[in-house]
């Protein structure tokens, strides 16, 4: 009875065995084969997350961009301002400022200066000086290319192309290009897109459309 016994635990683990080495191994266990690794080229094997840390970039003192316009008025020129704090730029503020010839301020928006960076430019800065030369490019370029002259814009232009309905102040939009005012655009954190103009009627800098 032993002998028996034995023969048919002998014969149900070969069988369990057999079983066992025909199955599939689950999908996440296949072996995969990375063939984009030899077809890519070299630039494009960039470890994405290989991106310049800024934390400890310093700014050693503040840095200011100024450009004269008219903005507010038909006639009169308005001073637009850019600072960037002294200290690190992942602490620091930033601050936009546009004062009138009289010198009252039109309008003043303070944020973060990281906000001023496009995460995707930090993989080809390699250095502090690559970022303090980026940051005070970015800042600069608030007034400088952020100022447009409405009668200005290319067909592909957002302003362009965009619907009556979709302007947050259309009228606003059309008397400015009729008096040929500038409007103010800029981008922060890679989504937060200002388009502005000064409005006589609410005496005030307004929205004139958003974006995305």
């Amino acid at each position: 009875m032993k002998t028996i016994n034995k023969i048919v635990s002998i014969l149900i683990t070969g069988a369990l065995l057999t079983g066992c080495n025909n199955s599939t191994p689950p999908a996440e266990q296949m072996p995969v084969s990375d063939t984009t690794a030899t077809s890519l080229p070299v630039a494009d094997n960039v470890d994405p997350d290989a991106v310049f840390n800024y934390a400890n970039t310093s700014l050693d003192r503040d840095h200011e961009s100024v450009r004269i316009e008219k903005f507010s008025n038909d006639s009169i020129e308005d001073t637009f301002t850019v600072i960037v704090g002294k200290g690190k730029i992942s602490e620091t503020k930033t601050t936009l400022r546009v004062k009138t010839k009289d010198g009252k301020v039109v309008y003043e928006h303070i944020f973060a200066t990281k906000e001023l960076i496009n995460e995707y430019d930090l993989a080809t800065i390699k250095s502090d000086k690559d970022m303090i030369d980026y940051i005070i490019t970015k800042a600069g370029d608030v007034i400088g290319k952020g100022l447009v002259n409405l009668n200005d814009l290319s067909k592909e232009d957002y302003l362009a192309v965009a619907t009556k309905e979709q302007f947050t102040n259309y009228e606003l939009f059309l008397d400015m290009k009729t008096k040929g005012r500038r409007l103010l655009n800029y981008t922060l954190n890679l989504e937060n897109h200002y388009y502005l103009g000064y409005s006589d009627k609410d005496k005030k800098v307004v929205t004139v459309i958003e974006c995305c």
